[in-house]
């Protein structure tokens, strides 16, 4: 993946403090032919930039992360079977996310969730997820 064309989908220059995030669980039925995996969505200009994650974000974890196209802004509150039969989607985690810095392929923003803060970094296609304090 080229991280250089992709480098306007996290801008802490013109980024509203209030954007949202949502991760979601994506569990497929039984007879198709892709796996469960977890969906990292980040706000941006109507739309939902989304990464798959095969394993779920912990603090400490370090996880494959897939560009995937962006999604309606609708699954930032939607539970629920998905159309064509993809499975459903189960909220994880939400709240909002601020941006901290950005360059060609390296990405730090920070997750924040109700209580919580998570400093996220997105290099050469792999986040990293661990605690931070969260500001007063």
């Amino acid at each position: 993946m080229n991280f250089e064309s992709y480098s306007h989908l996290i801008d802490t220059d013109s980024h509203d403090q209030r954007s949202r995030f949502v991760i979601l669980f994506h569990q497929f039925p039984l007879d198709h032919d892709r796996q469960d995996h977890w969906d990292l969505m980040l706000e941006k200009e109507g739309q939902l930039v989304t990464w798959m994650l095969m394993d779920p974000p912990r603090s400490g974890s370090k996880i494959r992360a897939t560009l995937l196209p962006d999604h309606r802004i609708d699954y930032l509150s939607y539970e629920g079977p998905i159309s064509g039969g993809r499975g459903d989607v189960t909220r994880v985690i939400q709240g909002v996310y601020e941006p901290i810095s950005s360059q060609n392929d390296h990405w730090i923003f920070w997750l924040k969730p109700d209580k919580q803060c998570w400093d996220v970094r997105l290099k050469n296609g792999w986040f990293t997820f661990k605690s931070c304090s969260r500001e007063p």
